[in-house]
């Protein structure tokens, strides 16, 4: 596979291991760098409570975040205590739904900083079909060079296919951030493992609807073809 090549694993392990070792927080960059979009169009790395130029007070993205995270988990044991019958009102009253609302909001209300970065990478986690696509979309086209877009990383390799393993090689090879750089190519490894274990379900999952709607027809490729590649991970890094 053609993005999938020796030489850029092989440069990219060392850099893992040193930002694993070291902690990627300490790694010594300026987070007050804005990604390009914010560069280019507001000239200043606006990442405080009060929106600027105006007067509207809102949560940063980690705090909301850790609020939707206690609101999800009390949601979670009511869930678990609730009839089937009751199933629809309560995927309604999901704490996604709202949080993901307002997570949109805050991101276009601060767009251009770290905090719409990591509302970007929230609701590509956490939405479905076009809020997710429009959340990667923009991601990719607006906050590459952004520190916080590492946490699309894990999203990206939860479902294994050739486009985002090249949008993570992308990351790997022109961010400027070493824990951007890290969780790029650690999700590409999980993603080569991932395919290895899909490989021997293949035709399971050809034969399954859910499962082939799940992968689609690049995912399916890929877990082919790198799961025909025996011991792929120990073969890109020796």
């Amino acid at each position: 596979m053609s993005s999938i090549n020796r030489r850029a694993l092989v440069q990219v392990w060392p850099i893992l291991l040193v930002s694993l070792i070291a902690g990627c927080s300490q790694t010594g960059f300026d987070h007050s760098e804005a990604p390009k979009s914010q560069r280019d169009n507001r000239g200043s790395t606006n990442t405080d409570k009060t929106k600027q130029g105006g007067c509207v007070q809102a949560p940063l993205v980690d705090e909301l975040i850790a609020e939707f995270e206690t609101e999800f988990a009390k949601w979670l044991v009511e869930a678990k205590k609730a009839d089937p019958s009751q199933l629809t009102a309560l995927l309604a009253s999901s704490p996604k739904i709202s949080y993901g609302q307002r997570l949109k909001r805050l991101a276009a209300d601060n767009a251009g900083t770290e905090d719409a970065a990591k509302a970007l990478c929230w609701l590509a986690a956490n939405t479905f079909g076009q809020d997710k696509q429009s959340s990667l979309n923009l991601l990719f086209s607006d906050y590459e060079e952004s520190e916080g877009i590492h946490g699309v990383c894990e999203t990206l390799s939860a479902k294994p296919c050739q486009s985002n393993h090249d949008k993570l090689l992308m990351l790997f090879r022109n961010s400027p951030h070493r824990i951007v750089q890290a969780a790029s190519v650690y999700s590409i490894l999980q993603m080569i493992e991932t395919a290895e274990m899909m490989n021997s379900q293949i035709d399971q999952i050809k034969s399954s609807e859910t499962d082939a709607a799940h992968f689609g027809a690049e995912g399916i490729k890929y877990i082919e073809e790198v799961g025909q590649l025996k011991d792929a991970k120990v073969k890109y890094l020796a």
